[in-house]
């Protein structure tokens, strides 16, 4: 616990000298330590590093997209944005961005094969092919608009010794619930990840599509796999732990996460203004320097749970308050509270970003602390810790591994350009 206090510390005296350029904020291109270790071979796997490389991309299908705009000049009539914008966005979609989306949501399920022993195998359904890392595995999907994809466990790394971690029932099934919904609540997080990307930053008119589809995760996959696949086997799971919970109630709750957002009604009020004026890049909604709020969803083991996000900005001292409160609301019990303190300041002199972000559950806590420093104007680099425990919804989702037990420690370094 001692770099955590030490980091504490350090937020609290350290960083309320006032940053006056800061360039972090616009489009970004990073190399992390964590990429290096999604082989899953010698290192765990990193939900969050692949969340960071989900917003470069994003980041850079907004560029494309801007320079495909100025070309076919479409700042000068609705005539040719509004033809231009489908075509694109159909084309983006269809060939790169659903392709990359699963292989993230594949990703989910890697995770927790990792955190539970075994190296994950990625595969495309109907396939003989296999693939022991995400970027070999979202490569080779990429162009094709008709895929499904599994992974599944390989070589055990270490066992866990404890029933409730097994990853495989005593008839061979894989009914883990950690390894059912985490491609599901990878999807989720996704899309936290571009709500957290329009209020730090700008989000983009070609974010809308996949913000959309990744809040409505759970619905299209009752329809497109009514009888097998992750829901039907958390809904298995769920109502062996006697809980009453069905799709219609996964799907409800999905919906709610859509229609209960503000960045849902963002993006579209994005599209009308697209069509209007030409404006690509928005940003969240505000309103006296509170975050319209936005509502997210996640299945854990406990059962469903929404997850309320808030905030505030404090502008005489350019801090970012960011709170947010998740909870059981079918199933069994439980709750986390999360306080997210983003700061700018100086740092050795360098316009920096301070970020602390402590998770109190009723019998954990997680927490994330990162420091980001800007230097020659489009370079940054973080140094970033992160504590999981398991016993929490954050930690169960994002634990690196319970080698150790419900509790795990990674460390990570990122490089990266502002363009």
């Amino acid at each position: 616990m001692g770099i955590f206090r030490f980091l504490l510390i350090l937020f609290f005296t350290v960083s309320f000298a006032r940053a006056d350029d800061l360039s972090v904020t616009s489009r970004r291109i990073s190399i992390d330590t964590q990429y290096g270790t999604i082989d899953s071979v010698s290192s765990p796997v990193s939900n969050r590093a692949l969340g960071d490389f989900m917003t470069d991309f994003f980041d850079f299908n907004g560029f494309v997209f801007d320079q495909f705009d100025d070309l076919v000049g479409g700042e000068r009539s609705a005539f040719i944005r509004v033809p231009s914008y489908l075509a694109f966005q159909t084309a983006l979609f269809l060939f790169v961005q659903e392709p990359l989306a699963l292989a993230y949501h594949e990703l989910g399920h890697a995770t927790q094969i990792r955190a539970l022993g075994f190296h994950p195998v990625y595969k495309f359904d109907g396939s003989d092919d296999s693939f022991s890392n995400f970027w070999t595995y979202a490569f080779n999907g990429m162009g094709d608009t008709d895929l499904g994809g599994t992974v599944t466990p390989g070589t055990e790394i270490f066992a866990t010794n404890h029933p409730d971690l097994a990853l495989e029932s005593g008839f061979g099934e894989l009914n883990n619930p950690r390894y059912l919904v985490g491609g599901l609540n990878n999807e989720m997080l996704l899309a936290e990840n571009l709500e957290e990307k329009s209020l730090l930053r700008n989000g983009h008119i070609m974010e809308g599509a996949s913000y959309v589809l990744s809040k409505a995760a759970a619905p299209l996959y009752i329809v497109y796999l009514p009888t097998v696949g992750d829901i039907v086997s958390a809904k298995n799971y769920y109502q062996s732990k006697n809980y009453k919970i069905d799709e219609s109630d996964i799907e409800q709750a999905s919906f709610m996460s859509l229609f209960l957002s503000s960045t849902s009604y963002a993006y579209a009020w994005n599209v009308f203004q697209y069509f209007l004026n030409g404006s690509t890049e928005f940003k969240h909604f505000t309103y006296e320097g509170f975050k319209i709020p936005d509502l997210s969803f996640f299945l854990s083991t406990q059962g469903i749970n929404h997850k309320i996000n808030l905030g505030y900005h404090f502008d005489s001292i350019n801090l970012w308050l960011l709170p947010s409160y998740e909870f059981v609301a079918k199933g069994g019990s439980g709750f986390e509270f999360t306080v997210d303190l983003i700061k700018e300041g100086k740092f050795w002199g360098l316009p920096s970003v301070y970020r602390l972000a402590p998770m109190i559950g009723e019998k954990s806590f997680s927490m994330n602390a990162s420091l980001t420093s800007v230097f020659a104007k489009v370079w940054s680099a973080t140094l970033g810790v992160s504590r999981m425990d398991a016993r929490g919804f954050w930690g169960e989702r994002n634990i690196a591994s319970y080698k150790n037990g419900n509790v795990a420690h990674t460390g990570w370094i990122k490089l990266a350009f502002s363009y």
